[in-house]
């Protein structure tokens, strides 16, 4: 999730995004493609890609219809619902603000501008059928956060998500 005004991509999709390099070969043995798509202009995925030090294929849908489409990116008949639906939720909350400063935006532009997903697609008799899309069961890719489950604390240890680059270093060379 990278909107094309923002000035990074959200932290928690940056998180999912960090696992997929080590996963890639695994797919592509299967013959499957795994492919990333942001809102955003190329030339900041690729900035943000090479801060990332990620592999795996990023490409823009910037300027075209297919983030609509997969209902991915809104509208702006759409982020008028959303934000009557969900803004109050979030208005108070400190972790949200957070994120969204993170990404050079406020919550509004946060919560309704773009949104994850994850779709598939098949390509038979040079004909491409999309056969799978969801918004809201994503974070099953975030394998960390699975093992933080198991943690003595699971995943309550109050550590807000960070870019993998922004935590900070103890001097044992953890991160913090």
């Amino acid at each position: 999730m990278f909107g094309p005004d923002w000035t990074a991509a959200c932290p928690a999709c940056s998180t999912l995004a960090d696992h997929l390099d080590r996963a890639i070969p695994h797919l592509n043995a299967r013959d499957v493609t795994m492919v990333c798509i942001s809102h955003a202009p190329l030339e900041k995925l690729w900035a943000y890609k090479l801060r990332m030090g990620w592999q795996f294929p990023y490409v823009s849908a910037f300027r075209s219809d297919f983030s609509y489409d997969l209902g991915a990116s809104f509208t702006e008949e759409q982020q008028r619902e959303i934000a009557d639906q969900i803004l109050d939720e979030f208005a108070k909350s400190d972790t949200m603000a957070e994120l969204a400063t993170s990404c050079g935006t406020d919550l509004v532009g946060y919560l309704t501008t773009e949104g994850p997903g994850l779709s598939a697609f098949a390509l038979e008799h040079d004909v491409v059928y999309h056969t799978y899309f969801s918004s809201d069961t994503v974070g099953f890719m975030m394998f960390y956060a699975q093992l933080l489950e198991r943690a003595p604390k699971g995943g309550k240890e109050g550590v807000p998500i960070r870019r993998h680059d922004e935590y900070e270093l103890t001097a044992d060379g953890a991160h913090r």
